[in-house]
């Protein structure tokens, strides 16, 4: 199977905690987002779609919202929560690592392993362009008391693009 290093780190959480629990609906998929040209994150192997049951997935996506940053989780996304369409995203949680690929993938899979050529790594985006909403930010920094974190969501909405070097001075 075709995996990127970031992808495999939260496949391999997720799967060590929910097990059975969880149904893999998806890593690899050569193909463009629906109803658009750009590429899906799938088409490297950069992107997860997890199956399960309605309290399951409720649970998982809990865990990897409150472990965003220790996972290195960039888009996430649930129902009607997360930048993703929330009708493609009813029965199941679609995660990406905050580090993207852009460019063209490669043709093939190749067989498995490690994702070769065929794009780069949009260090850019880094999973900050897709919390935008200041009040993501404040729910964030409430269940966490992080006062640095307000700032650094504060930082990334007004388009700064050093927001973390900004914040920890």
């Amino acid at each position: 199977m075709t995996i990127t290093p970031a992808m495999q780190q939260i496949k391999t959480a997720v799967e060590a905690r929910y097990g059975s629990q969880i149904t893999n609906m998806g890593v690899y998929n050569r193909r463009p987002i629906a109803g658009t040209s750009k590429w899906s994150q799938h088409a490297w192997g950069n992107a997860w779609d997890i199956g399960g049951s309605p309290t399951t997935l409720a649970a998982v996506y809990n865990y990897l919202a409150a472990n965003r940053a220790t996972l290195g989780i960039g888009t996430l996304c649930y129902k009607h929560f997360g930048p993703c369409s929330a009708a493609a995203h009813q029965d199941h949680i679609h995660v990406e690592p905050a580090i993207v690929k852009t460019g063209t993938p490669p043709e093939s899979s190749g067989g498995g392993g490690e994702v070769g050529g065929g794009g780069t790594d949009d260090g850019a985006r880094a999973g900050l362009g897709v919390l935008t909403d200041p009040t993501v930010w404040q729910r964030v920094a409430a269940a966490v008391g992080g006062v640095a974190l307000v700032a650094l969501g504060a930082a990334v909405i007004a388009g700064d693009t050093n927001p973390i070097g900004k914040v920890l001075k």
